[in-house]
Order: structure tokens, then C-alpha cells, then sequence
């Protein structure tokens, strides 16, 4: 792709590409722009979605993304890593803030309402999962949501993530042991 994103080109190809499609990104060439979110936007989405954890927030964020990108992509300087790096980078600054907000009107909010019985046991166990999701790396969150919310076997998982099927098969071991751990901590060890 001559963005230098997913995948990067061949050596010497990229420099020159990348140039080319750079410059019609800062003139605001339509075509252009429509070119990068077609071969970015699944990765954009993707990272988004690993830390917030919501497919609609995860879209808002990734349209944060790409309005960040439009007006800021004349500072944007070729260090010679792929330029969707720059976006994963936008992505992953854009998702904490948003996490940030939505705890803050969470705070808020809890503040405001003291919730019914039933709805305190939802919100207890939802917050006992969220906690011990938090335990988790980025990267093992990912493998999770790929292999059992999205449902992709260990090699659609290993190209996603760009890793080997071994790799993936490790993380995702260590992500459930480190699951398992934390649950089993907040509930004082009646967890199997």
C-alpha cells in the first residue's frame, strides 16, 4: 500500500509512495484520504476497540481518529515507520481519553442515583469482569475478543494480530491464566 501501512511495502518502494500519497493527503485530495481509511480503518477500529471495549465508543473513536489525522497531517513528519503507525498512536490516545470521560460521567452518575438491588449485583459483577479485564495487557485483551467474541480461529487470529499461531496460543494461555488469577483474587478463592 503506498501509505506504508498494512502491509508495508517492499524496501525503497515505500519512501517514494509514501511521498506521493503523503502530499495528496495534505492537499485534501478526497481520493487520497478515501485510500487511507480503506487499507486503515479495521486496524484504527481494531486498537480502538481493544482499550475501550465498546463497539460504538470504539466508531467514535476512530472517527476522532481520522478528524485528528485530517487536521493535523501536515505536521505530520516520515520517520520512516509506516504511517498507520501514526494513526494505531491517534487511536490509542483518543480511547484513553474517551475512557477518561466515560469514567468521569460514570462517577458522576453514580453519585446522582442509588441503584436498585438487582441493578447492584449487575453492576458488581460487571465491575468484578472490568477489573479483572483491566489485569490484562492490551495484547491479551485483543487475543481474548478475537478468539471468543469475535470467534476467529488461532490462524485468522495470528494474521490479525500479526503473530505467529504459537504467539497467539501463549498469549491467549496467559491472558486466561491472568484472568482466572484475578477472579479468583476478588472472590476470596471460590473460583475454579
Amino acid at each position: 500500500m503506498a501509505f506504508g501501512a498494512i502491509p508495508a511495502p517492499a524496501p525503497g518502494a515505500r519512501v517514494a509512495g509514501t511521498m506521493s500519497e503523503l502530499d495528496r493527503l495534505r492537499a485534501g485530495d478526497p481520493e487520497a484520504w478515501a485510500r487511507l481509511f480503506e487499507a486503515t480503518h479495521r486496524a484504527v477500529y481494531r486498537a480502538a476497540l481493544v482499550q475501550v471495549r465498546d463497539p460504538h465508543l470504539a466508531e467514535d473513536v476512530m472517527a476522532q481518529v481520522y478528524l485528528e489525522a485530517f487536521a493535523g497531517i501536515r505536521r505530520y513528519r516520515d520517520r520512516g515507520r509506516p504511517f498507520a503507525a501514526w494513526l494505531l498512536t491517534i487511536a490509542r490516545q483518543r480511547a484513553v481519553d474517551a475512557l477518561r470521560k466515560r469514567q468521569r460521567e460514570l462517577r458522576r452518575l453514580s453519585t446522582q442515583t442509588p441503584p436498585a438491588a438487582d441493578e447492584e449485583v449487575q453492576l458488581t459483577e460487571s465491575s468484578v469482569l472490568l477489573g479483572a479485564l483491566e489485569t490484562l495487557t492490551p495484547e491479551q485483551r485483543e487475543v481474548l475478543h478475537l478468539r471468543f467474541v469475535e470467534d476467529l480461529s488461532l490462524e485468522q487470529t495470528a494474521a490479525v494480530m500479526g503473530r505467529s499461531v504459537g504467539a497467539v496460543k501463549a498469549l491467549q494461555h496467559r491472558a486466561i491464566l491472568r484472568l482466572r488469577a484475578a477472579l479468583t483474587h476478588h472472590s476470596g478463592g471460590n473460583r475454579a
